[in-house]
């Protein structure tokens, strides 16, 4: 805590946790080790060296992956409430910035050298923790200074006071979390895929999973985290909230942790009880069956088109007039807002399909889908 001295100077002081006694583990050090049974072991699924076995161990606790899984998001949820009632913004949640205190059964928030404080004039305070400043400015949001890892940075990258500020944490928290939860997020090149893949869809969890669920086989260590999501798929939905792109729609922490543990449960006629449940139990024979009440659409499609005849698809941006006659029916224009809901400048959708075209004689396109390449590849070897 801050305490002054005889002459009043402040003076941050730490607390020795663990006595002194031993070296206190970070949670990047748990995943690290995961990491390492799994090369030295490659004949078995990742989820056999799980790096939420070794943290449970380090921490003393006992109980079921899932149990341990809720308790550790309920704990760094937690522990970024703290920060934010004090209008503190930490931008740095990692696992290397997360000690495993094995006394209390605890996992502690440390490294504040990428945090702001939002209210540098609130209660007194000059500036962080009293430390820096006069209170006459924000402390941390230097124009340019952004969060340091970009694994687990919210996609704002840069804080804007104005929107939102605290709720970066609540991105990092859920990335830490979902890296925890699926065991081959342990390899961080495997991570660093996951992150560019959410990216791809815009941070829409369910659009990722359609992707894995479309390959022939499921990658090895999703099972484990799907089964943890089929016991209890609020926590899939509360993840949604957490990942929103707008930091002005994401969960607040304590949003988030209310909705962690609230007791009320999912509606009776909500799909995603019985999705998870369907995965699961299909996950060893993947593809899911297009009946599936939430079928996902797969990540991408490679279209091959011949140069004889017109492809027969409309292209424009969000941006484009759309002139009379154009009108798409209820669906289409659904899809249509759907997707380019956040579309960025330059961005070039399908807004309509001819239909005869060989557009629509492959049946795998729509409305709303987006164009990323286009161009001559060879197909041949």
């Amino acid at each position: 805590g801050l305490h002054a001295d005889s002459k009043g100077r402040p003076w941050l002081l730490w607390e020795d946790i663990n006595g002194g006694q031993k070296f206190v583990k970070t949670l990047e050090e748990v995943i690290l080790k995961a990491h390492e049974l799994q090369l030295a072991d490659p004949q078995k699924d990742p989820e056999d060296h799980d790096a939420v076995s070794l943290m449970m161990t380090e921490l003393q606790w006992d109980g079921t992956r899932d149990a341990a899984l809720r308790r550790l998001l309920f704990q760094l949820l937690q522990c970024a409430k703290a920060c934010h009632r004090c209008a503190i913004v930490h931008r740095d949640i990692k696992p290397a910035n997360m000690l495993l205190d094995p006394d209390s059964g605890t996992l502690r928030i440390i490294d504040f050298g990428s945090s702001a404080d939002l209210e540098p004039t609130s209660n007194g305070r000059r500036g962080l923790l009293g430390l820096f400043g006069e209170g006459t400015e924000y402390v941390g949001l230097e124009k340019g200074r952004a969060a340091v890892s970009p694994i687990y940075s919210a996609p704002e990258v840069f804080t804007d006071p104005d929107k939102a500020p605290l709720r970066f944490d609540v991105f990092s928290v859920a990335m830490v979390y979902l890296q925890m939860v699926f065991p081959n997020l342990a390899d961080e090149r495997n991570m660093v895929a996951f992150r560019q893949q959410l990216e791809t869809v815009n941070w829409d969890l369910d659009a990722w999973l359609g992707s894995q669920l479309e390959t022939t086989v499921l990658p090895k260590g999703i099972r484990a985290g799907l089964q943890h999501f089929a016991q209890d798929p609020r926590l899939w939905k509360l993840l949604g909230s957490m990942l929103q792109p707008d930091p002005v729609e994401r969960a607040s922490s304590a949003k988030a942790l209310e909705a962690l543990t609230s007791d009320e449960a999912l509606a009776p006629d909500d799909p995603t009880t019985a999705y998870f449940q369907a995965v699961v139990e299909n996950s060893d024979t993947c593809p899911m069956p297009p009946d599936s009440a939430m079928f996902m659409r797969p990540l991408s499609v490679v279209a091959s088109f011949s140069r004889s005849e017109p492809f027969g698809l409309v292209l424009c941006t969000k941006y484009d007039e759309v002139g009379q006659g154009d009108e798409l029916s209820p669906e289409d224009q659904r899809l249509w807002e759907e997707a380019t809901v956040n579309a960025r400048e330059g961005d070039v959708f399908i807004r309509g399909i001819n239909p005869g075209s060989q557009a629509a004689k492959l049946g795998r396109l729509r409305v709303g889908d987006r164009l990323t390449m286009v161009g001559d590849f060879n197909v041949s070897e």
